[in-house]
C-alpha cells in the first residue's frame, strides 16, 4: 500500500485503500508498532480478517537495534523486537 520511500509511520490510507482493506479476504501486516495506522484501518473494518506477522507464534523475530540514523529521526519506542 506504501509508495516507494513513503515513512510507514505516520502513512495517510486513501479512501481506495480504505475500501480494499474492507474487502479483502486477508489482510497479512507486521503489526501496530510499525504500521499503527493499519490498526486504525482495521479497528474501523471490523469484519476485515487480518493476520498481524509479529503477534503470530511461527514468526521468527530479531532484537531491535537502533541505529543513529533512526535515533536523531525522533523518539519513538519500537519495544524490544525489530518490526
Amino acid at each position: 500500500m506504501l509508495e516507494k520511500g513513503a515513512d510507514e509511520h505516520d502513512f495517510q490510507l486513501r479512501p481506495s485503500q480504505m475500501q480494499s482493506i474492507a474487502e479483502a479476504g486477508l489482510v497479512v501486516w507486521i503489526g501496530p508498532s510499525l504500521t499503527p495506522w493499519l490498526t486504525r484501518a482495521l479497528d474501523a473494518n471490523p469484519n476485515a480478517r487480518h493476520l498481524a506477522l509479529l503477534t503470530d507464534p511461527s514468526t521468527q523475530t530479531f532484537p531491535y537495534e537502533q541505529d543513529e540514523d533512526h535515533a536523531d529521526a525522533g523518539a519513538h519506542d519500537h519495544g524490544d523486537t525489530d518490526p
